[in-house]
């Protein structure tokens, strides 16, 4: 590899650790200073590289993030207040995050947390500036209902003690039909390291939620696991998804099915009084299939709980 490549595979590296550190640590101090430390590099160079590989300057993505965090919150806990969470994930004072989320969805937090109310915003989109339908009682009733038998029919949904899983993985941002790229260019890089040798488990890991974060933006992992210990080329970035408790699915499906798979787990957690925990989303394979859209994917869904 040349001296180009691996100095941006090295830039793409330390990117992919302060993100990951970013989106553990919404809660905590996020300052240039505290970043770039993360990062291993001076705050000036490391303001101008995240722009440049992130398309988002370090401040606009951190409020970003924020500002997504407290919106799902917001839809999912109808209790919580608007300023001890503002408060929380960052914002000094009211004004502040009024205006950063007015901004963002063209409308004030109190009023998109009252539109919110009584939707069926689990599983389809609220009306706001990224979002373009409200569903009624009725609908709402009867989409459930047919989920519940579609997911009687093709899903095992349980909460599980998921152990320790360490993975190597490829970042891409975009649309979701384009992250088989990122999975291709893994598996390019994966096979010289002799990663594809034994039963391989393929994940993608959901960084946003496509119903709060526009399009463009959306953030996935192209992932796959591996042991304690393995080396990795400077160009594959390595992480840890930590134990803990998710909601399990289990499913068969083609890929029109993937939609309504998430939808079943949205619908088994309203009816047991579930709320998802912090953590990562991911979609966990079992064969290549994701190489070959046509076929049947015997796939697992996790949600941390």
């Amino acid at each position: 590899m040349s001296g180009k490549k691996l100095t941006e595979s090295y830039y793409v590296n330390r990117i992919n650790v302060v993100i990951n550190y970013i989106e553990q640590n919404l809660d905590n101090d996020l300052s240039l200073k505290v970043v770039s430390e993360v990062a291993c590099i001076s705050p000036y160079h490391f303001h101008r590289i995240f722009s440049l590989v992130c398309k988002e300057t370090i401040h606009q993505f951190v409020n970003r993030k924020r500002i997504e965090k407290i919106t799902s919150l917001i839809i999912n806990r109808k209790e919580i207040s608007l300023k001890e969470v503002s408060l929380k994930y960052g914002f000094d004072n009211a004004t502040s995050f009024s205006r950063a989320f007015k901004a963002y969805y063209g409308m004030s937090a109190s009023a998109f947390k009252k539109n919110s109310e009584g939707s069926f915003n689990r599983i389809k989109k609220q009306k706001s500036k990224i979002c373009k339908e409200t569903i009624t009682l009725e609908k709402y009733i009867c989409d459930v209902e047919e989920i519940r038998q579609w997911s009687k029919q093709h899903a095992r949904i349980e909460m599980s003690l998921l152990t320790e899983q360490k993975i190597a993985y490829i970042r891409h941002k975009g649309s979701f039909d384009k992250v088989i790229n990122s999975f291709i260019e893994l598996r390019q890089r994966a096979e010289p390291l002799g990663l594809l040798e034994k039963d391989v488990k393929w994940l993608m890991l959901i960084h946003d939620n496509p119903a709060i974060t526009e399009e463009r933006l959306i953030t996935q992992s192209a992932c796959i696991k591996i042991d304690d210990g393995v080396s990795l080329s400077s160009d594959i970035s390595k992480m840890s998804i930590p134990r803990g408790k998710y909601l399990k699915g289990e499913f068969e499906i083609y890929e029109k099915d993937f939609k309504r798979a998430w939808d079943a787990m949205s619908v088994w957690m309203i009816d047991n009084n579930c709320v998802a925990g912090d953590g990562y989303y991911f979609e966990l394979f079992h064969t290549n299939s994701l190489f070959t859209p046509n076929e049947k994917h015997r796939v697992d869904i996790f949600i941390p709980l």
